[in-house]
């Protein structure tokens, strides 16, 4: 679930101007957080499907087919996106670094996207010793979530939101890479039978 609001900003009462405000959301994380969930949420709070086509010409990928249908579970509702190619590829590291470089997106999202890698090839290296710039990740150098990480910070970025919240994190089958991530949160292990 997603909740997206505005409150005031954290300047000290006496010096907020009333048509100050910021934009925060909320991800309640009822079945994990996979980046096509996030994304998912992101285009139901108001991200344009034509930023979306157009970053992902940005990046420069190739043809890329985008479907979004709708999925659900008794009452709840949502979007469920999906990206596919002609062809399966994965890319080392180094090469999602200089696609991101490469990229005609705003200098904010390209500097999140690649913070968001680097914290992913740390957290690779601290578990499984991986230090060498040609390492693959084992599903996030694929084309869909370039796409999802890349579009999640553009869509914060369109709507405006500047802080992100969410629940705990629900785990089950957990990698060590995403243990050494989430170290210092609040996590709720269920026995759900996948990651």
């Amino acid at each position: 679930s997603f909740f997206f609001s505005h409150s005031a900003s954290r300047i000290p009462h006496s010096e907020q101007i009333d048509t100050m405000q910021t934009r925060v959301a909320y991800f309640g994380l009822v079945g994990g957080a996979s980046g096509d969930m996030l994304l998912s949420a992101l285009l139901e709070a108001g991200f344009k499907r034509g930023s979306l086509h157009r970053l992902i010409s940005h990046l420069g990928i190739g043809e890329v087919r985008i479907s979004v249908s709708k999925a659900g579970a008794g009452h709840i509702k949502a979007s469920k996106i999906k990206f596919s190619t002609k062809k399966d590829i994965n890319l080392s590291f180094e090469q999602i670094r200089n696609l991101l470089i490469r990229a005609k997106i705003s200098n904010v999202v390209r500097e999140k996207a690649l913070g968001t890698y680097n914290c992913l090839m740390r957290a690779e290296e601290t578990v499984h010793g991986h230090s060498h710039r040609d390492f693959k990740f084992q599903h996030l150098g694929e084309i869909d979530a370039i796409i999802e990480i890349t579009s999640f910070w553009q869509a914060l970025e369109e709507l405006g939101i500047l802080e992100c919240f969410c629940s705990y994190f629900p785990l089950s089958n957990t990698s060590p890479a995403t243990m050494q991530l989430l170290k210092g949160r609040r996590v709720r292990f269920v026995d759900w039978g996948y990651e």
